[in-house]
């Protein structure tokens, strides 16, 4: 029986190691840190079916002063006379969203350097609602934004990117010039943020640069970030009538929280993290189950002996003591040849698998400390019950 209890510890361990690290894996995915918070946020999106109306809002060349502007306001105005306690931080995207702008950059004298990145879209107050804080510079005042200055804000990553042995501290000033020629207004980098996710639920976690900008622009499918007091909420009911009314040539009005957003981005990996931890426990479950079986029956066949022991004066504390010593050996041959085995058995797995996370020694350490405490219940459970029988009546039984 100990032979097998050394073997179902070692078996438990290997199996329990894959299901362990892709638990982690997707723990990771859906519960890593975004960089910001949310609360009580909601995203409200609408599109322009009208071709003349997009046309006509893309012919602008100061933002500020565009009709694409007069929109953007208009319909904030709205959003916060129809909605109590709501407030537009911007009219683009929240940091959390279901949509991405990417661009390309390079700068003119090395066009053959090109930079992937994201484009967002900042406010006076956007960096502080999402409690984004700076690194180095500041956020574009309320003046800057009116007056529609060439500043920019950008993330660690881009900071990186662009003077990778810079001190953040030294690149703020620096510039940029976004247009793709030397005749273009270059910008002026007010501000450094850390780098945020905007993608949630994901294994990998997506590493393009960002730059925020003030100049929203034209585009034919609107959104707006709104930040509704708390206890409130802001549905596509609450607007929709009053929406269409204003504005006929928008279709497809939707409003989210970023909540539902972070829900339906995370939606496949909680599946994922839910199943495996159900496997896992079943799989824990079952070897506790045998373990304890095999040490129950252990037990029994030393009932004499423990009997004696008691009827001679043993203390309780002494025969438990003596009964784990002889798990002791147990515990470490069969955890010794589990972790060997899944070691070495994991990595050659994971080299061929690309699905199978890296190995996670924590998440090894963890395993490893969840089945010895398995095996020490295992045996002082069905221990502790004999030796707190009367030492004559178990000498009697036996």
């Amino acid at each position: 029986s100990k032979g097998l209890m050394v073997l179902q510890l070692a078996i438990a361990s290997i199996l329990l190691t894959a299901s362990v690290m892709l638990a982690v894996q997707s723990y990771q995915a859906v519960y890593r840190d975004l960089g910001y918070s949310y609360d009580n946020t909601y995203e409200l999106q609408a599109y322009i079916e009208d071709d003349e109306y997009a046309l006509k809002l893309q012919d602008a060349e100061n933002y500020q002063t565009s009709e694409a502007k007069q929109l953007h306001d208009q319909i904030s105005t709205l959003i916060e006379e129809q909605v109590r306690g709501s407030n537009v931080i911007v009219a683009s995207m929240a940091p959390l969203s279901s949509s991405l702008n990417i661009s390309i950059f390079s700068e003119p004298e090395t066009p053959d350097v090109q930079i992937m990145y994201q484009r967002r879209h900042l406010s006076a107050n956007f960096f502080e609602t999402f409690e984004i804080p700076f690194l180095a510079g500041t956020n574009l005042t309320e003046r800057q934004i009116m007056n529609n200055a060439s500043r920019i804000v950008i993330d660690e990553n881009m900071a990186r990117s662009l003077h990778p042995d810079l001190p953040l501290s030294d690149i703020i000033g620096k510039t940029m010039r976004l247009g793709g020629s030397t005749d273009a207004e270059p910008f002026i980098i007010t501000g450094i943020v850390p780098t945020t996710h905007s993608r949630a639920g994901t294994v990998t976690p997506m590493q393009i640069p960002v730059i925020y900008r003030a100049d929203i622009g034209p585009d034919r499918r609107l959104n707006f970030t709104v930040k509704v007091a708390e206890g409130r909420n802001f549905t596509t009911d609450m607007i929709s009538e009053k929406f269409h009314q204003a504005f006929p040539q928008l279709s497809n009005l939707d409003v989210r929280s970023l909540d539902q957003i972070w829900e339906d981005q995370t939606l496949n990996q909680r599946v994922s993290l839910y199943v495996v931890l159900t496997m896992t426990a079943l799989t824990i479950f079952l070897a506790a189950l045998g373990i304890s079986g095999l040490t129950q029956m252990t037990t029994n066949h030393r009932k004499y002996e423990l009997a004696v022991r008691m009827a001679t004066g043993a203390k309780q504390s002494r025969l438990v003591r003596f009964i784990l010593k002889d798990a002791t050996w147990m515990l470490a041959v069969g955890l010794g040849l589990g972790f060997i085995c899944s070691v070495f058995g994991y990595s050659k797995l994971q080299s061929q698998l690309d699905m199978l996370p890296q190995f996670n020694w924590q998440a090894m350490l963890a395993l490893d400390i969840g089945l010895v405490a398995i095996v020490i219940g295992s045996v002082l459970i069905p221990a502790w019950r004999v030796v707190r029988q009367d030492p004559m009546k178990a000498l009697r039984a036996e």
